[in-house]
């Protein structure tokens, strides 16, 4: 049964949100707001993923996170706040809730939690209806600390926007809000122009609110965050990636996918932006290019492929005879087997081939993967996708 069925139809005004959020407020531990819930130091990449297959992003390096999306349907005006026009959630309901969304997407206790309440954002509401949803913020951030009470909490949004700026800065404090994660999907129109104004915007906005809180803006692979549009190309994924690790302290990958050599680009891409971050960027005086028979990143979900490898000297000096090593680390349902794993001596310049056969699954939690063709010379790094 909907949990919103068994619950009485009445409206929720901004003074009864206060009194209820008061004492529940105080009856918290003192040393609640002091619990670690902090982000990961330096530039994190984070990846909200649960629809099967995924492209498995945390085989890359990325962090599972948790986006909690608007299940009660949340709407305030002028009287009062709503749930499906009628009674707003029971504690219990709303932090079940919670908790089911952290199980769907697979973060961990100490992960962030983001709220993606966008009818009620503060930047979208005006008048009373703007101090209602003020209170049913306050009330909803302190159930979500208590529900998750060592993940970082933040709310998706439109951070660009002033309206309410006073009211956004009032759930930036201590105990509330962690984090800022603003919308920073990539549109076709008006483009790189139009996402950098507004990306700064969004940070003036947030720096002035909170300066000391970090900003995790949400990205896609695909144009305006909706899966259909079509994928952001490599040069694209790399001026993103670029931008956000000099200005922001991470991102959120927003459901991403994979379906095909379209997705070719923004994954190969996102692989190498990884391997920079987890400095297990391709490197050494012996490098490795991979083909598949199509060309592009993809091999067929459920066959086994062989998949041709050049290995090319590209120092100034002979590399000495060495192996290829057995690959680690892949997801569930995938193997890998070389078909020779010696490399003889090299010539500068000089190159040899052999080829390694992939079993790709045809079902599975993931359906992409990272090859390290590592020997003792040199690692390069080769991103999969099962299509």
């Amino acid at each position: 049964m909907h949990v919103l069925s068994v619950l009485r139809r009445t409206v929720t005004t901004a003074a009864a949100l206060a009194a209820a959020v008061v004492p529940a407020l105080a009856l918290a531990p003192a040393a609640h707001a002091d619990q670690a819930r902090a982000l990961r130091s330096g530039f994190t990449v984070y990846t909200n993923e649960r629809n099967v297959p995924t492209p498995g992003l945390e085989n890359f390096g990325a962090v599972r996170s948790t986006v909690a999306y608007d299940y009660f349907h949340l709407t305030c005006d002028a009287a009062g706040c709503y749930s499906d026009g009628g009674a707003l959630p029971t504690e219990d309901a709303y932090k079940a809730k919670i908790l089911d969304y952290v199980q769907q997407f697979h973060g961990g206790p100490t992960d962030p939690v983001v709220l993606d309440f966008e009818p009620i954002a503060l930047t979208e509401v005006s008048g009373p209806a703007a101090t209602n949803a003020f209170a049913l913020w306050k009330q909803l951030i302190h159930w979500t600390h208590e529900a998750m009470p060592k993940a970082p909490v933040g709310a998706y949004g439109y951070d660009w926007k002033t309206t309410n700026i006073d009211l956004v800065k009032k759930l930036h404090a201590p105990g509330l809000l962690d984090f800022f994660a603003p919308r920073a999907y990539f549109d076709k129109t008006p483009g790189m122009t139009g996402w950098n104004s507004n990306l700064d915007g969004a940070l003036a906005n947030d720096h002035a609110i909170a300066p000391g809180q970090p900003v995790v803006p949400y990205i896609s692979p695909s144009f305006s965050g909706n899966t259909g549009t079509g994928y952001l190309d490599g040069t694209q994924i790399d001026t993103i990636f670029a931008t956000l690790k000099a200005k922001t302290q991470g991102v959120v990958v927003w459901e991403p996918d994979a379906k095909g050599p379209a997705a070719c680009g923004w994954f190969n891409a996102f692989s190498a932006n990884m391997g920079t971050l987890t400095n297990t960027a391709s490197h050494g005086p012996l490098t490795a290019k991979a083909t598949t028979p199509g060309g592009d990143c993809t091999v067929p979900a459920g066959a086994t492929t062989t998949v041709p490898v050049t290995f090319t000297n590209t120092s100034s000096a002979a590399t000495a005879a060495t192996t290829v090593q057995a690959p680690g680390g892949l997801p569930a349902g995938w193997s890998v087997t070389w078909s020779d794993t010696s490399v003889p001596a090299l010539a500068p310049g000089a190159a040899c081939t052999t080829s390694f056969t992939v079993t790709a699954p045809a079902a599975g939690p993931d359906n992409t993967a990272l090859l390290h063709q590592t020997t003792g010379l040199g690692d390069t790094r080769f991103a999969m996708v099962a299509y």
